[in-house]
């Protein structure tokens, strides 16, 4: 089966009818990736259960071909895997648990390396021991260091021989060389690894096994760096208000200067865990990165190897200041909820209060219209006896009144809410820049104060190591004058007045 000929959907349908599960359930639970340079389908999920029924898959129905497959478990983040020699050949897995079961570990797994008196051990634990218990012994215990995929079946650099996409039997087990005739081909064996006369990826080849990881110091060191250069935006918003904070811009060679070379052998990957503080380890590119980083909060330039460890203390500190300057936004925005539902309540209620009069205008206007299209009725003339009274006003007069006083009414209401609004704001504005800008100065105030702190350690850090440096060059060249000059420098002047002499005689 050739992965990379297969679309995703096709593989998703396929497991998951081997696996007897629906489709929703393997959207829900399982990760799908193909790797197609080593023909591989790695599936992830974080359910034993899941995964026990995927680890016993042996075919996948693809249309109307099943192919075979062989799954494995990969080991899980937080297990390590390291290699014990000079365990007896043909031990089996049982006994071998049961000669590293006195250990104060938590060994998963463990297994022999074929046929031979090494073994692979697997537990759990962030690196790999210095010596483990086997039996009554103890032995040295080594990383392990996968080896290099070859594959017999097509000759490529890669994959395996059980999952080989293109199957060639044509081909060389021995050189490679492919269309070779069985009867008159002449093997000249090179290995495609190192080019030395030998087979590709055997016990003599030096590049068989790949380069050991790095030291575990060295990887939560290049892990804390990413982390702190990791930061994408730039720009920092402060409020509601156009007030931001710029940061520097990142160089991107800071995160080239993480990524360490890996060490070819043992011995050297050991060294590599201790932190070195020589100033090779610093490119002359990298540095005028740092440099330029550094001017931008000190405002004047300092030596290439003071900038070198800067910028990551840099974005502690401005991350330290974000994150106050948004707790401070944080509690401006609360003291302002209360006077926020205060004025939303003020406007409620005066949106009802003018919904209720144009109402009442709306009404009284009804009103006027239905007594005008009526003609009055003459009122009943007064009996002699009563006093005079006065003569009633019409519904005419009452309404013009009402009607003046509400637009009296509504321009005081809008008057009001404006000089209210218009405090607030100017009072909010006030707050929030006063904080704001004392929040800043402080903030710049202390970073500048901690930066120059820091650079005159480094100072005197370099200037230390510098001495030192040059004290260790001093001693290096006495040394070396030292070999130079001969050993017996008596012995030898005799020996050539010696030779002179004869020559002298033999002239005579």
């Amino acid at each position: 089966m050739k992965v990379s000929n297969l679309k995703d959907g096709v593989i998703v349908r396929g497991l998951a009818q081997a696996c007897g599960v629906t489709l929703q359930e393997l959207y829900a639970k399982v990760i799908i990736q193909t790797q197609w340079h080593q023909n591989l389908i790695l599936a992830s999920t974080e359910e034993e259960e899941c995964a026990l029924k995927l680890a016993q898959v042996t075919h996948i129905q693809i249309g109307q071909t099943a192919y075979e497959v062989t799954p494995y478990l990969k080991p899980i983040p937080g297990t390590v895997r390291g290699v014990v020699h000079g365990i007896e050949e043909g031990t089996t897995d049982e006994q071998l648990e049961d000669l590293l079961a006195m250990n104060n570990c938590k060994i998963l797994y463990a297994r022999m390396l074929g046929r031979s008196t090494s073994a692979v051990i697997t537990f759990e634990g962030p690196h790999v021991r210095f010596y483990v218990k086997v039996g009554c012994t103890l032995s040295r215990w080594r990383p392990y260091r996968k080896s290099v995929q070859y594959c017999r079946s097509c000759g490529e650099i890669g994959h395996r021989q059980d999952v080989c996409p293109n199957p060639n039997d044509d081909i060389c087990d021995n050189c490679g060389e492919q269309n070779a005739d069985p009867n008159n081909h002449k093997c000249e064996l090179k290995c495609k690894l190192c080019g030395m006369p030998h087979e590709t990826a055997s016990r003599e080849c030096r590049r068989k096994l790949k380069p050991a990881p790095p030291p575990l110091r060295v990887r939560e060191r290049s892990r804390s760096r990413q982390r702190s250069f990791g930061y994408q935006n730039n720009v920092v918003t402060m409020n509601d208000n156009d007030h931001a904070v710029s940061l520097p811009p990142r160089d991107e060679t800071n995160q080239e200067r993480l990524s360490r070379p890996k060490s070819r052998s043992r011995s050297r990957g050991r060294e590599r865990s201790v932190p070195s503080t020589t100033p090779t380890d610093v490119e002359p590119d990298n540095v005028q990165c740092k440099l330029s980083w550094a001017n931008v909060v000190t405002g004047h330039s300092h030596s290439s190897m003071e900038s070198t460890s800067t910028p990551t203390t840099k974005h502690y500190t401005y991350e330290e200041t974000i994150t106050i300057l948004r707790r401070e936004n944080e509690e401006l925005r609360q003291a302002l909820e209360p006077q926020k539902k205060k004025t939303q309540e003020k406007e409620a209620s005066t949106e009802k209060q003018l919904e209720y009069l144009m109402r009442e205008i709306e009404q009284l206007r009804r009103e006027q219209t239905q007594n005008s299209q009526t003609p009055p009725s003459r009122p009943p003339s007064p009996p002699p006896s009563s006093p005079p009274q006065p003569k009633p006003a019409t519904l005419a007069n009452q309404t013009k009144v009402t009607q003046n006083d509400l637009r009296v009414l509504e321009d005081r209401i809008n008057a009001n809410m404006t000089v209210v609004m218009d405090d607030i704001m100017s009072k909010v504005s006030q707050v929030v820049e006063t904080t704001v800008t004392q929040l800043l100065q402080t903030g710049f105030q202390t970073l500048k104060s901690e930066m120059e702190n820091q650079i005159r350690a480094l100072e005197t850090k370099m200037t230390q190591s510098g001495e030192s440096f040059s004290q260790r060059i001093h001693t290096l060249e006495e040394r070396e004058n030292a070999r130079k000059k001969p050993k017996y420098p008596v012995r030898e002047a005799a020996e050539i007045l010696q030779t002179l002499s004869k020559k002298d005689g033999e002239a005579n």
